[in-house]
């Protein structure tokens, strides 16, 4: 067999042979490289697809860990839509706050609130702890903290870097370190109420502020009021007004620790031993804390009248009767008897007993009962104490001509309080009577009325009417025992206190003051812009003050200063002041000036005139434009 012979090959086809197969290498060393570049490239793509977009999945998905005594992580979304972890860990802990990146990366580096932070390599082939440092990574690039301080709470983030340059960061971490508040205290206008002191002393129809504030807490605990009345306040009162129980809270931002502020528009005397509590809960404490504050209203007397025998049984001589004052205010008042404004026929007791062991005819008349309050000086409404000289059957009806007048009138110091009630056995509301008319004007729908912070104008004759047929006969037997005068007595008053008022240049002014005073004024004047002195019937040729007038107010006045053309020296203050032997009081005007509508300054004339050229010059422009226009 004969095979053919192949030529041999020159060393030139040789060298061309091994140059072809070097350039295939190299050619697939190239494709080996771009490929691996698109894979890091991609793997960096989605790694920060994954840190936009965290629902996208991911390769490396760990989770973060807390410290197993707290256990408290949660999944959060900020405001700008990014995914973070919020982490609380208690102090002295150790925690582990995991890098979370999805990619191989070769190092690793933490950053707090900006800042990068010092770490070192933690040895996990013995396990020891490196001394001197509370900063750990391992070769995951998880951070160990080691006893944890509040100057580790912020905002930790890691960012990690692979072989080709390339950097990742991690989820957010906000990390919070527990620190528990320890107490609270309260405070009123900026001052901290006494804790060995449980009671907050405030007037009746006060206005009330109490603040409760915590210096301590990370982070900041969570404040809350509650109102518990008092027992006696719930039996006193069973359907409570809503008002009594309305709390208004007010969180007030502070940089450290919390405050929250707990306001009550009117203390009533229903808030009298009410305990006032702020409770303080915090994510650290166990139980909230809580601190608390009794309220100690002082209010007015109110008098209750009682008699044995009781109402309705007639009252005839030789018997044994006793009539009792029930006062209750606070502070304690006594109550201090009176009979048609003196003092009684028998001796008073402590309590408030006034026992007639043989009641005779002389003993017959208006009895009161006042008390002194350190809020001022109250009475309640006479009661007439009607004794018989003959045997009978029933409670006779009263006899005009034995009331005295001073019996059915109540005196109540200016602001302070009066409680009218309707006679025992009548069965009615109250209204006031309007003087002049006599019309009745329905106030109130009880037996009872009660009149705070009295002012003068609420003085005069107050009348219980009964609304039903039955007693239609009883009631006008009876009617002057009905009818009650409220002589309000105090320092002076005036309306209005303060007050601006606008003149027009060149016309009259009249000001006009109303001012009440029991006892009655002793002197009044006016002191006018100039500082001249205008008493009641003064005048020059400026300025004339009137004669006082009475109003329809029984104790109230008018007083009126007439200016006669004002002009720009009459504008500024004018004062009132009524003076009495309780007191004195003021009254301020403030005048300013103004021009009438057809008044016209020279600068107002030249601008009219003006404004007239500027127009007329107008019209002018657009006429030649209009001829401009026709003649193309």
């Amino acid at each position: 067999m004969c095979f053919p012979i192949q030529p041999l090959q020159n060393r030139h086809g040789i060298v061309d042979d091994m140059r072809s197969r070097l350039i295939g290498v190299v050619k697939w060393i190239k494709l080996t490289v771009l490929l691996a570049l698109l894979t890091s490239a991609i793997g960096h793509a989605e790694s920060k697809a994954h840190t936009r977009h965290p629902h996208s999945g991911s390769a490396h998905r760990r989770p973060t860990r807390a410290d197993t005594r707290t256990n408290l992580s949660y999944e959060k979304t900020g405001s700008n839509g990014d995914r973070y972890r919020e982490m609380f860990a208690k102090q002295n802990t150790e925690i582990v706050l995991d890098c979370a990146v999805n990619i191989n990366f070769s190092t690793s580096i933490w950053v707090k609130d900006g800042q990068m932070v010092q770490t070192i390599l933690k040895d996990n082939s013995n396990n020891k702890r490196v001394i001197g440092h509370r900063f750990l990574v391992d070769a995951s690039g998880n951070l160990y903290i080691d006893n944890v301080r509040l100057e580790d709470d912020g905002k930790w983030q890691c960012e990690a870097e692979d072989g080709f340059g390339f950097v990742v960061q991690g989820k957010p971490i906000v990390l919070t370190v527990l620190d528990p508040p320890k107490k609270a205290y309260l405070m009123i206008d900026n001052r901290i109420l006494d804790p060995g002191n449980p009671f907050i002393p405030v007037k009746e129809n006060a206005d009330l502020t109490v603040s409760c504030v915590v210096d301590e807490g990370n982070p900041k605990a969570s404040l809350s009021w509650e109102l518990t009345l008092g027992s006696m306040a719930l039996l006193d009162m069973p359907e409570l007004p809503l008002e009594v129980l309305n709390l208004t809270e007010t969180v007030v931002d502070q940089k450290a620790g919390a405050r929250n502020d707990a306001h009550m528009g009117k203390v009533l005397r229903a808030h009298h031993n009410a305990t006032l509590t702020c409770f303080i809960n915090h994510i650290a404490l166990d139980q909230p804390l809580n601190v608390s504050v009794l309220l100690n209203v002082q209010y007015t007397p109110s008098f209750a009248i009682s008699r044995e025998p009781g109402f309705g049984f007639p009252i005839r001589e030789g018997m044994p009767v006793s009539l009792k004052c029930d006062v209750d205010s606070n502070p304690k008042a006594k109550p201090i008897w009176q009979k048609d404004d003196g003092d009684p026929p028998v001796m008073q007791n402590p309590n408030g007993f006034l026992n007639f062991s043989e009641i005779r005819r002389e003993h017959s008349g208006w009895y009161k009962c006042i008390a002194r309050h350190m809020l001022g000086r109250f009475s309640s409404i006479g009661y007439f104490l009607n004794v018989h000289d003959v045997e009978v059957t029933q409670e006779p009806d009263f006899d005009v001509g034995e009331l005295s007048s001073t019996g059915r009138q109540v005196e109540v110091s200016l602001g302070g309080a009066v409680q009218l009630a309707c006679p025992p056995g009548i069965s009615g509301c109250w209204a006031r009577v309007e003087s002049g008319t006599g019309r009745l004007d329905p106030i109130g729908a009880y037996q009872e009325l009660r009149l705070d912070n009295v002012i003068y104008q609420e003085g005069g004759e107050y009348r219980c009417v009964a609304p039903s047929k039955e007693n239609t006969k009883r009631v006008e037997a009876i009617r002057h025992a009905l009818s009650v005068d409220v002589i309000v007595t105090g320092r002076p008053t005036v309306m209005p206190t303060n007050k601006s008022i606008t003149a027009v240049s060149g016309q009259p002014l009249t000001l006009t003051m109303e001012f009440c005073a029991n006892p009655t004024y002793t002197k009044v004047f006016w002191i006018a812009k100039n500082q001249k002195v205008y008493r009641p019937g003064d005048a020059d040729n400026t300025i004339i003050a009137y004669r006082i007038t009475n109003t329809t107010t029984l104790h109230c006045h008018q007083a009126v200063l007439f200016l006669t053309k004002v002009t720009a020296i009459d504008t500024g203050e004018y004062n009132f002041i009524v003076r009495s032997p309780h007191g004195l009081a003021e009254g301020t005007f403030f005048v300013n000036m103004t021009y009438a509508s057809s008044y016209h300054t020279p600068q107002l004339k030249s601008s009219s005139s003006s404004e007239t050229h500027r127009i007329t010059l107008t019209t002018i422009y657009l006429n030649v434009i209009v001829l401009l226009l026709k003649n193309c």
